[in-house]
């Protein structure tokens, strides 16, 4: 095991996102990467965690966030784009939310999970179609126990 794990979960998170045909189609990524305009994307980054004092067995307790940010662009103007785009951007934070209920332990690496938060991030418009993009996020915070070097 790595000596936190913040240096695991994010290969971790993006092989489940990819895994779930609900993000069929859908860029998943785990840093900040140019991706064709039109697609929607997630991203799974700012992974932290506070350790704890060695605790029996050698393990580490860590309490942690990370944040899963949805993107997406759609066509046309005014609120009706605007309502689209804030509505596919509300599917795919779903679809993560029901990837972690469904691995709550992120594929053994923590002991738990839940989405804390639910963060509208920004809004724009796009000239070449016309257009509006949307981003949120979700806060995801967890408890694991780490046994550093083992």
């Amino acid at each position: 095991m790595a000596y936190s794990v913040v240096f695991t979960l994010p290969s971790v998170i993006r092989q489940l996102l990819q895994d779930s045909s609900d993000l069929a189609g859908v860029e998943i990524l785990t840093g900040p990467r140019q991706i064709a305009g039109g697609k929607p994307s997630l991203a799974a980054q700012n992974f932290r965690a506070t350790a704890s004092r060695p605790i029996t067995g050698g393990y580490r307790r860590e309490a942690g966030t990370f944040m899963v940010y949805a993107h997406v662009e759609v066509s046309g103007a005014g609120e009706d784009a605007i309502d689209a785009a804030r509505e596919d951007a509300d599917g795919l934070l779903e679809a993560v939310s029901d990837v972690l209920d469904a691995d709550y332990t992120i594929d053994g690496n923590v002991l738990h999970c839940d989405v804390t938060e639910v963060v509208e991030d920004d809004q724009g418009v796009t000239d070449a179609p016309a257009g509006h993009t949307f981003t949120a996020h979700v806060t995801v915070s967890f408890t694991a126990d780490v046994r550093p070097g083992a």
